[in-house]
């Protein structure tokens, strides 16, 4: 036989709240460039030689 230990209300409402919510809402969104960020891109990728060149251009954050 197991018995349960009564604990304060409080103590659970603090656990639960400390929980963190496993439901992901967050939706990727895809980035937008202006004509005149998409022609400056497409002449940087003009100039690009080595492979790689461009993959590095186009990583977000680099």
């Amino acid at each position: 036989m197991t018995t349960k230990k009564k604990v304060p209300m409080q103590v659970e409402q603090a656990v639960e709240s400390a929980r963190p919510d496993p439901e992901v809402v967050a939706v990727a969104q895809r980035r937008q460039f202006s004509s005149n960020e998409k022609r400056r891109i497409l002449t940087l990728a003009d100039a690009c030689t080595q492979p790689g060149e461009i993959g590095a251009l186009l990583a977000p954050g680099a």
